[in-house]
C-alpha cells in the first residue's frame, strides 16, 4: 500500500516560483503553504477496495482538512478537522486512515472519527500491502542523524535500523513486510562533510545486517511484485537532472528507466500501479504527469494543459485510473479520475 508522502511541496513551491518567474535552481528546501486565499486539493489516494477515494483539501486558508467521497466523486465530505500542517496519510484496512499531521502520525478509524496518536517525530512513512506494518524515516537534512523506525499498526512491534549517526530517510517496505529499503545521507564532523548522499539500503525489519543497493540515489519505492525497486538518481550529482532507475532487490541488476533532460526535475517518490506494469511521476519544472511502462520504457504524459500542473496523484487498485489532483488557469484547482487508455473526468472543483 503506498501512502502519499510529502513530495507534493516541492510541486507546489516550484508552481510558486514559476508563477513568480524566479530564477535559479528550483529546489525545495522545506515546505512552503500557498497563500491564504489560495484554494487547493492534493494527497489523492484510494482506499484498498477501489470503492471510496480520499484527498487533503484547503478552501482558502492554510489548513487542510482530509476528504472522503465515493469513487465516482460523489458525496464528498471532510472527516477530520483543520489541519495546519499535514503532509501525508495512508488508507489501511479495517476503514482507517494513518495521517502525519504537526508531525505527529495519528490513526483515524472513519467509524468514529477519533484520531489516536500513533507516532511522534518521524518525516514520512510507509506502510506494508496488508496494511499491518509502518516505517517511518528521519528528517533529510545536513545534521539530522536517525534511524528508521519500523511499528506495527497494533503498536507491539517496534525496531530500530540504521543508526542513529546516519541519515536514514524515506523508507519503502516490500509487499510482504519483511524487508525495508530506504535513502541514507552520510555525515563527518571531521571533514565538515554533512551531505554526502550514500545511495539505496535494504535492511530486514526486523533488524540485522544493512545491505547497499546503490551507490548514489534517492526516493525508493518497492515494486508490488515484490522483484524490484524504483528510485530517481541525480547523474553526477547535479539535482536539477533527474532520471529513474530500477534496481533488483538483489542489487545486481540496475536498468535505466526514464533519461534525464537538461534541467528536467522529477517528484518524489515514484509510484507503482498495482500490477508492477508501469511506475508514474511528474515532472516538476512543467507539473505533467508521465507514464512509463516498465518492460518498454515508453513513455506517455497522461495530462497536458486542459488539466494543468499535477499536485498529486494515486493508482487505482485495479491498475486503470489515476486519481489526480491539478491546477489549470481554465478549471482551477480540480480532482480528476484519468485513466490509462487517455480518458478524463473531472470529480470536484473547488477553486
Amino acid at each position: 500500500m503506498r501512502p502519499v508522502r510529502i513530495a507534493f511541496w516541492a510541486l507546489v513551491l516550484s508552481a510558486a516560483l514559476a508563477a513568480a518567474g524566479s530564477g535559479g535552481d528550483k529546489i525545495a528546501a522545506a515546505p512552503a503553504k500557498p497563500s491564504a486565499a489560495h484554494h487547493f486539493m492534493v494527497m489523492p489516494a484510494w482506499s484498498p477496495d477501489g470503492s471510496q477515494i480520499a484527498w487533503a483539501e484547503s478552501s482558502g486558508g492554510s489548513k487542510e482538512r482530509i476528504w472522503l467521497a465515493s469513487s465516482n466523486g460523489s458525496s464528498a465530505h471532510p472527516v477530520t478537522q483543520p489541519i495546519d500542517a499535514l503532509f501525508q496519510f495512508a488508507w489501511l484496512p479495517g476503514n482507517q486512515l494513518l495521517y502525519d499531521a504537526n508531525f505527529s502520525i495519528f490513526r483515524l478509524p472513519l467509524k468514529t472519527l477519533r484520531p489516536v496518536l500513533f507516532e511522534t517525530g518521524p518525516e514520512s512513512f510507509t506502510t506494508n500491502r496488508a496494511g499491518t506494518i509502518s516505517a517511518s524515516g528521519a528528517v533529510a537534512c545536513s545534521h539530522c542523524g536517525g534511524p528508521i523506525i519500523v511499528k506495527s499498526i497494533a503498536g507491539n512491534l517496534r525496531t530500530s535500523i540504521g543508526g542513529r549517526k546516519v541519515d536514514n530517510y524515506l523508507p519503502t517496505l516490500s509487499p510482504d513486510g519483511r524487508f525495508v529499503a530506504f535513502s541514507r545521507t552520510f555525515s563527518s564532523k571531521v571533514t565538515g562533510d554533512y551531505d554526502r548522499p550514500a545511495g539505496i539500503w535494504v535492511s530486514s525489519t526486523t533488524g540485522g545486517p544493512l545491505r547497499q543497493l546503490t551507490r548514489s540515489g534517492q526516493d525508493p519505492s518497492w515494486s508490488p511484485d515484490g522483484r524490484w525497486l524504483v528510485y530517481i538518481d541525480h547523474p553526477n550529482n547535479l539535482r536539477v537532472v533527474s532520471t529513474l532507475r530500477l534496481v533488483s532487490t538483489d542489487g545486481r541488476s540496475n536498468v535505466l528507466l526514464l533519461p534525464g533532460d537538461d534541467f528536467q526535475g522529477l517528484s518524489a517518490p515514484p509510484m507503482w500501479s498495482a500490477d508492477s506494469r508501469s511506475v508514474a511521476v511528474v515532472v516538476i519544472d512543467t507539473g505533467q504527469l508521465l507514464v512509463v511502462n516498465v518492460a518498454t520504457h515508453r513513455v506517455r504524459a497522461v495530462t497536458g494543459a486542459a488539466i494543468g500542473r499535477v499536485d498529486g496523484f494515486a493508482w487505482s487498485p485495479n491498475s486503470n485510473t489515476l486519481l489526480v489532483t491539478a491546477q489549470s488557469k481554465t478549471t482551477g484547482c480540480a480532482l480528476w479520475a484519468i485513466k490509462t487508455s487517455g480518458s478524463a473526468k473531472r470529480l470536484r472543483s473547488t477553486c
